[in-house]
């Protein structure tokens, strides 16, 4: 309750996002172990509650981990993650994703999506259904892509070798 601010520190794997169907945040987690054996025990999904911000935090180097994380309307999204995928259908809210290296894939609204912002250091970036949408390549490597939707919830999502594609419904 009075959550309205999730923050999700990821290191490596997959996170999917999708729509939650009532106003609880409730975490899938499956892991594989990368080299040899994962001792269960030494895992942790952590969690903290300050005032309205919840973060949700998963990084074990000698795994791989594929975490389903439903989501509530909320004011806004932040996720720090290392390497993997963030994909996703997304309710509406503001939405910030910062990715080291891989992919990230978001499905938005288009009537509450405002401003998109893309980039990629090294990789591509595309808005797909979105009006005035410029693409440019930065440095014969890197791109960026914005966009403007029907809204006002501000996208923002950063990797530095990957690529980026958002699609407006």
């Amino acid at each position: 309750a009075g959550i309205e601010h999730l923050h999700i520190d990821h290191r490596a794997g997959e996170l999917i996002l999708a729509p939650a169907e009532g106003d609880q945040i409730e975490v899938e987690l499956r892991i594989e172990p990368r080299n040899g054996r994962v001792d269960v025990a030494d895992l942790d999904l952590t969690s903290s509650v300050r005032g309205d911000r919840l973060t949700l935090s998963f990084g074990q180097d000698d795994a791989h981990s594929h975490m389903l994380v439903p989501l509530p309307r909320l004011r806004q999204l932040t996720i720090d993650a290392g390497a993997g995928e963030v994909q996703g259908a997304l309710p509406s809210m503001d939405t910030e994703v910062h990715l080291r290296a891989g992919t990230v894939d978001l499905d938005l609204d288009g009537s509450s999506t405002g401003r998109i912002d893309l980039r990629a250091r090294a990789g591509d970036t595309a808005v797909h259904g979105a009006q005035n949408v410029e693409t440019s390549r930065a440095l014969l490597v890197g791109s960026t892509s914005s966009a403007a939707g029907g809204g006002s919830h501000r996208v923002n999502a950063r990797v530095l070798v990957g690529e980026v594609n958002v699609s407006l419904r």
